[in-house]
C-alpha cells in the first residue's frame, strides 16, 4: 500500500471512529410509576433512574420533563435532597417553540404544555454506576377531563457533557425520551371482604362482609351515582340491613336489595342523589352481611374458589 493509500484510509478511520468518541457519554432514563389513572386533584410520583451507558464519565447529569398544561407538579426529591426544578416555558398549540436552554436542542411536547429542567444534586456519573433515582409528584389540575390521556415526555441529559467544565458542551439524549401519559380518573371503586385470609366455611353462622369503598376526585361531585353488584350464586345475603355512609353524599341508600331469604346470587345496588369527593377515600362506603351457601361435599375434603 503506497503511503498515500494509507495517510486516506488512516483519515477515513478516524472520521467512522470519531462519532463513536462523541457518544462516550449516554444519559439514559428508566421510569417507573407510569403510566398512571390518578384521580383528579390525586398526587401521583413517577421516579426516573437515572444511567449512563456509555464508555466514560458524564458531568452534571439533567432531565427536561414536557408535561400537558392540566399536570403540576408539587414536589421533587433526591435521597434527601429538594433538587430544583426549573420551568423552561410552554410550548405553542403545535407543541413546538422551545428550546432547552442547556444544550440548545430544540423540543417538542404536549400542545399548550409545559417544559421544566430538574438537575440531579450530584456532579458526575460513571458508566456502572447505581441508577440516581429522583421522584417527582404532580397531579391533575381541577378540570381536566376524565378519561383522556395527558402526555408526559422524560428527556436525560448531561450538562456538562465529558468534562467537568463542558468545554465539549452538553449532551441531551433525545433518541432515549421516555413517552407516556396519565390518565384522570372522576372516582375509583375497591372491593374488599372480611373473611379471614380469605377463606369462610359455608353456612349463615359463619358470615362476613362485602366492603365497597368509592372514592371520589376530592370536591368534585358525581349526581345519580348509581354502584352495583351482582354477587355470585354461591352468596347469600344474611338478611341483616346494609351500611351505608357518604359524609358529603345526599340521597344515598340501598335502593334493591332482596328479602330475606334472598336465596343465591344477590343483586346489590346503591344509589346517591349527589356524592362529592373530600380528601379522604372513603367518600361513598358500602357493607353487605353475606355467607356462603352449602356446595361443598362434607363426605369429602374439599375446597372451592369464588370469584367477585
Amino acid at each position: 500500500m503506497s503511503s498515500i493509500r494509507y495517510a486516506l484510509t488512516l483519515a477515513l478511520l478516524v472520521g467512522c471512529l470519531m462519532p463513536q468518541a462523541l457518544q462516550a457519554q449516554i444519559p439514559t432514563a428508566v421510569n417507573t410509576g407510569l403510566p398512571v389513572t390518578p384521580l383528579i386533584g390525586e398526587e401521583a410520583c413517577v421516579v426516573t433512574s437515572f444511567s449512563n451507558a456509555g464508555g466514560a464519565t458524564g458531568y452534571g447529569p439533567y432531565i427536561v420533563t414536557a408535561l400537558d398544561a392540566d399536570i403540576n407538579i408539587t414536589q421533587a426529591t433526591f435521597v434527601d435532597v429538594a433538587p430544583v426544578i426549573e420551568q423552561i416555558g410552554f410550548f405553542d398549540a403545535s407543541g413546538a417553540g422551545l428550546t432547552d436552554p442547556i444544550s440548545g436542542t430544540a423540543l417538542t411536547g404536549p400542545p399548550n404544555g409545559l417544559a421544566y429542567l430538574t438537575r440531579y444534586p450530584i456532579g458526575s456519573v460513571d458508566p456502572g454506576n447505581s441508577p440516581l433515582d429522583l421522584e417527582v409528584c404532580g397531579s391533575v389540575a381541577v378540570g381536566a377531563q376524565p378519561g383522556v390521556p395527558l402526555d408526559v415526555f422524560i428527556t436525560p441529559g448531561f450538562e456538562f457533557g465529558s468534562t467537568p467544565t463542558g468545554s465539549g458542551g452538553a449532551i441531551l439524549n433525545t433518541a432515549d425520551r421516555f413517552d407516556s401519559t396519565v390518565t384522570p380518573q372522576l372516582a375509583r371503586v375497591e372491593k374488599t371482604n372480611t373473611a379471614p385470609e380469605d377463606e369462610r366455611p359455608p353456612g349463615p353462622s359463619n358470615a362476613f362482609s362485602y366492603t365497597y369503598s368509592v372514592d371520589v376526585s376530592e370536591l368534585v361531585a358525581i349526581r345519580n351515582l348509581v354502584l352495583v353488584d351482582n354477587l355470585p350464586p354461591e352468596i347469600e345475603w344474611t338478611g341483616a340491613g346494609p351500611t351505608v355512609s357518604a359524609p358529603l353524599g345526599i340521597g344515598c341508600a340501598a335502593s334493591i336489595l332482596p328479602t330475606p331469604p334472598s336465596g343465591p346470587g344477590v343483586t346489590l345496588e346503591v344509589t346517591c342523589n349527589d356524592l362529592v369527593g373530600t380528601k379522604g377515600s372513603n367518600d361513598l362506603l358500602v357493607t353487605v352481611p353475606v355467607y356462603i351457601s352449602d356446595i361443598l361435599d362434607e363426605a369429602a375434603i374439599d375446597s372451592q374458589s369464588i370469584t367477585n
